[in-house]
């Protein structure tokens, strides 16, 4: 379990969101960020794009942790 080192702000449009405990965990251990705007939009599919920088970041994580 990759523990976070700090706890960061969760967005107001996630706090209540059904999967908030998941977002929370997914921005704690920086796999995910939210939008520039400091919006999570939890409802909006996700695109191919945000998929593969989720996944850079784990392998990412992954190395480092070696």
């Amino acid at each position: 379990v990759i523990r976070p080192q700090y706890k960061p702000e969760i967005p107001a449009d996630a706090k209540d969101h059904w999967a908030a405990e998941a977002i929370e965990w997914a921005i704690e251990n920086e796999l995910m960020k939210g939008y520039p705007d400091g919006s999570f939009q939890p409802d909006k599919p996700l695109t191919r794009a945000e998929y593969a920088t989720i996944e850079y970041r784990k392998f990412k994580k992954q190395q480092n942790s070696k």
